[in-house]
Formats: structure tokens, sequence, C-alpha cells
């Protein structure tokens, strides 16, 4: 019971963030072998909130092939699903199970690390207001440039209407018109695809797929929307050659910025493919950091569909502008530096500023 009372709080904020509401059904995923501990705390939480919550182990699954039937079905039928393990979102299943269905989703990391960190205790209002204000930024300013002391230099014409993400349990401005949210905890980030073809140059990530402690950086080349060559060690090859297997593995599926200022940069406890793979979704939550993922579009309204896994990069320093409005400024998020009023006010309504503060 001790281990349940330390996770609690973030437990509760996880379930608060996934808008738990009362005789909803919560599904919970995990997988063998995952730390027992994060389950037990947010289905607690959730039973609390009023929910009827089912845990589900599951066999891991692998990027390109179809979920299980008795998985798909038990994803279609939730109102909100917990995922501890590989992100079913990104199968075709898990798609439907958000659009047809409005099935909520969030991927949590599974070790009780990812509830005991600030970033789990960061209030649901500031992360919207933070978020909702950068979807804002994005929106009026569509010319995005990111750039890094790496040799980063990308740039992207966003559409307003596939800009979004999944910033708590308030209401926000969505992107393409689904039921269902998919989002991580914790969050968040600033989503936005490439429909119209414009992603070019070059993106040099600090951390990709499973390798969150890469031999060498892994360069990505984009032309028109499409990954055209990746460089870099061993890591850099695995992904290209993956990439390779599949129709349409080289489209820009996504990319953004994170705005959450106390996610963790270092490495996750756990080393095992799925937990490092969950961490390094985890950076892109970040607040300044720049994440892309290559692989099928559909899920902001594209038509490249593929049935590869999307491969999910970070940069973890970039500087963005959008427009003339500089974003982010070496991996700080600008707004959170220098606070207004608002935010300020928000902040001092929860404990401070302390919130704002890099972790």
């Amino acid at each position: 019971m001790n281990r349940l009372v330390r996770l609690a709080p973030g437990a509760a904020n996880c379930v608060r963030f996934g808008n738990v509401q009362a005789g909803e059904s919560v599904l919970l995923l995990t997988e063998s072998g995952l730390d027992e501990q994060v389950v037990e705390a947010i289905s607690f939480a959730a039973k609390s909130a009023g929910a009827q919550v089912s845990v589900l182990v599951k066999e891991p699954w692998k990027s390109g092939e179809p979920l299980d039937p008795v998985v798909a079905a038990a994803l279609k039928a939730a109102d909100m699903v917990f995922d501890f393990g590989g992100p079913t979102s990104h199968s075709e299943a898990g798609f439907l199970a958000s659009f047809d269905y409005g099935t909520r989703y969030l991927l949590v990391r599974p070790e009780p690390e990812a509830l005991l960190a600030e970033s789990a205790l960061v209030p649901n209002e500031l992360i919207y207001l933070l978020g909702s204000r950068a979807q804002k930024i994005v929106r009026e300013n569509p010319a995005l440039h990111v750039t890094d002391d790496k040799g980063s230099d990308f740039r992207i014409e966003t559409i307003p209407g596939t800009i979004g993400a999944y910033i708590g349990s308030r209401p926000y401005e969505s992107g393409p018109a689904v039921p269902g949210y998919i989002g991580t905890f914790p969050g968040a980030t600033t989503v936005f695809g490439d429909l119209s073809y414009t992603g070019n140059g070059r993106l040099v990530l600090d951390a990709a797929l499973t390798f969150d402690e890469p031999s060498e950086p892994i360069a990505f080349t984009i032309k028109d929307g499409w990954v055209t060559g990746i460089s870099g060690g061993p890591e850099a090859d695995f992904m290209w050659e993956t990439a390779q297997a599949h129709r349409n593995a080289t489209r820009l599926a996504e990319c953004g910025f994170g705005v959450n200022p106390k996610v963790s940069l270092l490495p996750g406890q756990s080393r095992s493919a799925t937990a490092r793979a969950v961490n390094i979704m985890s950076w892109s939550r970040r607040a300044g950091t720049f994440f892309i993922a290559m692989g099928g579009n559909q899920l902001l309204g594209g038509t490249d569909p593929s049935s590869a896994t999307p491969q999910f990069g970070v940069v973890k320093r970039p500087t963005i502008t959008a427009g003339d409005v500089t974003l982010v400024k070496d991996g700080r998020l600008v707004m959170a530096d220098e606070p207004d009023a608002e935010i300020t006010e928000l902040c001092e309504k929860f404990g401070g500023t302390k919130w704002l503060a890099p972790a």
C-alpha cells in the first residue's frame, strides 16, 4: 500500500489528464514483465473517479502486424485506454478505435518514476494554457523553421486544420475532426502534419526509435515531405533499412514540439526496447524539444498509409521560429522562460512559477 501512496498524486493527475468520468469504461493495457506498480496506481485512481476498470495483459506488439482481435476489440469498446506497452494507437485497429469509436488514449511510461517525476505533477491547467497558446501561434504563423548547433536546418508550412494535440481534459482546438484523442502522459505537445508536402531540409536527431543513446546523432534528410536519407551510425542504417521494407514508411507522418517544462531528458531506468521507445516519446513532450515521426500520415488527415509503425526521433535543443515569432530558443520554450501576467498568475494558484523551470 505504501508504494501506491507514493504514486497516488501522479496517478490522479494522469487520470484527470485523461478526463476520466464516473461510469466510464477504462482499459489498462499492459505486457508481461512491465512494472505492475504504475498499473495498480492508475487503476486505483480511475476507480476513485468512479470508472469501471479492466486490465488486459497482451503480448508485445510487432510493428506492421495487426493487433490481436481481442486487443482490437477491447480498444474499440473502452472509453479511455492507458497503454503501458508498445503504442497500439499506431496500429490500424488503434487508429479506428479513436477515429471511429471515440476512444481516448494515453501512452504511459511503464515505470514508477514516470508518476513520481515532477512532469507528472504539473497542473493540467498550466499544460492546457501553454499548449493552447502554442497551437494558436503556429496557426497564425504557419511558416516554421527549426535549427540547432548540430546542423539541423528544416522548414515546413503548416496547415491550421492539422495543428492540435492532447493537452488534457479541458476542451481544445483540435486538428482533424475525430471523436477520440491520442496522446501520452506526462504530456504534452503541439503537433502538426505536412499534408502539402512542404517539409524540406535536415534534422539531426539526438534520439530515435529505441535508440535513446545512439553512437552518433541520426540525421534525416527531408525533401518535399519525404525522408530521402538517414545518416549516422549503425542505428541510422537500421532505421533506413526498416523504413525501406514498407510502403510509405519514409513519409513525414507528423512533427511538433513539447510544452511540459518538467519532462526530464535523462534516459529511463528500464532498458527494455519498449521502455526506451516510450521514453523517447516522452522526451518529445519536454518543453523546447522538437520531434519528428516517419511513417504513414493518416493520423493527421493525410493520404499516405503505411503498415509500418511511425519511427519517432527527437532534437533536444533546437531553435524554432513561427514566422517572426521565436517559440523555442536553444531548447527553451520562450513563453515559459519569459512568462506574462496570465501564466504567472495561473502558476501562483499552484505553488508558484517553479512549474516553469526545466527539470
